[in-house]
């Protein structure tokens, strides 16, 4: 099969988010404008790659409605259109993006228009083995895909050949077959060390660790998986630390699993991979509920990946999987902390205030400031935000934190791994108290805390202020006012 000029570029293209290439963009293309009168679609094709292979979906699917607004992708019903082999290769990786955005029957209509378009054997045997994929996955029966392996080792493509094997590898352990899925791993290495493509083999790596997983041999799956993680490419890094933090949820290693989820999702935050952070928010959210006990850093959780989730279908993608999952969680928790307009949530038991038994004034304050921080920390989406709910200067909040800091609280960064010091300092009682509370800045909130707290300290301790002052160790005048206050209120 000689394959031509142009559709070995197309070929490139295609193939280059899998290949260590230190062939730039501009390389790639080089040409492409003398070879076919589709140089802007050829170009915008690329860019949708590009997006693709970097975990940016959303910008691919810009990209992408883009490319088919061009009046070349625009046939009209019914329209005769003359056979292309640029246009069917458009239509081709459209199909792959919807494949990979899990929308499989828009997957499935344009494989039938890029087949309708295709000239070129290479062109027709691409597609093909797209719906080959379909007919081997819908039957679990990996005897076509070997065929299609067989003819890509004859044509010399050797990334196709590779990816076979690794889908033969993946139906063969969905099957539980897991002696054959390793074989079809092998067979797929032995090819990426040919080409030495470093990208394939922590791809490689990365199903094979996977799959140690799926044959609970949870310890070779650390090993394989830990040995990748300082690859370069953002997007392959956030998948390797999912798959290590399914091994350890599956070992019961809950701190250990959280740290590598929100690792995953630091990641994916920084380099806007934003089809994974409902992945890692809904594992995130279940951990804290389940196993960690923080309903307020699971709703936290929750939200945020509903919020991803939403955004991803308001671009026009569809809801998958996990992102169907974290939705029906945030709901469930909105339905439970849900007050409709005009009814008043019932008011916070004194119980909230069992905390400040045994404890001075100034740690009783401390620890209410931390949790003001962190439930508007949670409920804001950007601290300009939190600040004008408060009703508080940037320098004073700053001041609050670094006095906090000092007393030994460690403000969180959602971004990290904050369940070490949450899961001490975030009281639920409090966030419910707060949540009540929510409209009320700084001060206001405050001034209601303390005349609640003192209330309900009083009724432990006694109404003698001696008593009051050793228990609190608190001045006789401060406490002075604050009884003053209460009395007056």
């Amino acid at each position: 099969m000689k394959i031509s000029p142009l559709n070995k570029v197309l070929l490139q293209i295609s193939h280059m988010g899998y290949l260590d290439s230190s062939i730039t963009s501009m390389n790639i293309l080089s040409g492409v404008e003398r070879l076919s009168s589709y140089y802007e679609e050829i170009t915008l094709i690329k860019k949708v790659k590009d997006h693709v292979h970097s975990g940016r979906i959303a910008k691919a699917l810009v990209r992408l409605k883009e490319l088919h607004a061009r009046p070349a992708l625009r046939f009209l019903p019914f329209q005769e259109v003359e056979k292309n082999d640029v246009l069917a290769f458009i239509n081709y990786e459209s199909a792959i993006f919807y494949r990979i955005v899990y929308d499989y029957p828009t997957y499935i209509n344009y494989l039938k228009i890029a087949k309708l378009l295709a000239i070129s054997a290479e062109m027709n045997l691409i597609i093909d083995y797209q719906f080959g994929t379909i007919e081997a996955e819908k039957n679990d029966d990996t005897r076509l895909l070997d065929q299609f392996a067989d003819i890509f080792n004859k044509e010399e493509l050797p990334v196709l050949e590779v990816m076979a094997h690794f889908r033969m590898g993946e139906i063969l352990a969905g099957k539980g077959d897991f002696n054959t899925a390793n074989q079809k791993f092998d067979q797929a290495e032995v090819i990426i060390q040919k080409i030495q493509s470093d990208r394939l083999m922590v791809t490689a790596k990365s199903n094979r660790g996977f799959l140690c997983y799926l044959e609970k041999n949870y310890t070779n799956a650390l090993q394989i998986l830990t040995g990748i993680t300082n690859c370069d490419d953002s997007f392959q890094k956030s998948l390797i630390f999912e798959n290590i933090a399914l091994v350890y949820e599956a070992l019961g290693e809950y701190e250990d699993a959280l740290s590598y989820w929100l690792q995953s999702l630091n990641i994916c935050q920084d380099h806007g991979i934003l089809m994974n952070i409902p992945e890692d928010t809904l594992h995130i959210g279940e951990i804290y509920e389940d196993y960690l006990e923080s309903v307020s850093q699971a709703k936290f959780f929750y939200k945020l990946g509903y919020e991803q989730s939403m955004i991803i279908f308001r671009d026009g993608i569809n809801i998958s999987g996990t992102m169907r999952a974290v939705i029906e969680k945030y709901i469930s928790y909105f339905a439970e902390y849900y007050v409709p307009e005009g009814k008043t949530r019932n008011r916070p038991t004194d119980t909230v205030f069992s905390f400040t038994l045994g404890k001075t004034w100034k740690e009783i304050t401390e620890l209410f400031s931390y949790n003001v921080i962190v439930y508007h920390k949670y409920n804001s989406h950007s601290v300009n935000e939190m600040l004008e709910r408060l009703s508080l200067k940037r320098s004073n909040f700053q001041a609050k934190q670094q006095k906090l800091t000092t007393a030994g609280f460690l403000i969180p960064d959602f971004r990290k791994n904050i369940h070490n010091q949450e899961n001490r300092n975030v009281l639920d009682s409090l966030q419910v108290y707060i949540e009540y509370y929510k409209e009320l800045t700084w001060n206001d909130i405050f001034q209601q805390f303390e005349k609640d707290a003192l209330k309900y300290i009083v009724l432990h301790y006694g109404t003698k202020r001696e008593d009051l002052i050793k228990k609190l160790k608190i001045s006789y005048p401060n406490l002075k006012n604050k009884l003053d206050a209460i009395e007056k209120s």
